[in-house]
């Protein structure tokens, strides 16, 4: 959750800076309004509340959808700072990062 925030604030930041709208969009599975979510939301990549439960996703803005570890190094990519998360592209690091 505080990563999350972290990168929600940033890209809020970079937006602001920019006169920009914020690059990332965030859905909260059990935030205000409880059962409100929809798999079928095309912003949703058909991922289930289940799905998302189980593990973060990111949905790219082309539609592919992204699980795991790679979520983290696509947001802070966004956000301007990928290189922080470059090294898990490193075979044995990859392996370690995604345990």
């Amino acid at each position: 959750k505080m990563e999350i925030d972290f990168l929600r604030r940033r890209d809020e930041k970079l937006a602001s800076l920019n006169n920009a709208h914020p690059r990332l969009k965030f859905t909260d599975l059990e935030g205000e309004g409880g059962g409100d979510y929809n798999p079928m939301d095309k912003s949703n990549g058909g991922i289930t509340y289940a799905q998302g439960m189980a593990s973060i996703h990111a949905v790219t803005f082309d539609g592919k959808i992204l699980n795991g570890v790679p979520v983290f190094r696509a947001l802070y990519q966004e956000v301007g700072l990928g290189w922080l998360f470059a090294v898990t592209k490193y075979p044995i690091l990859k392996q370690l990062s995604n345990l």
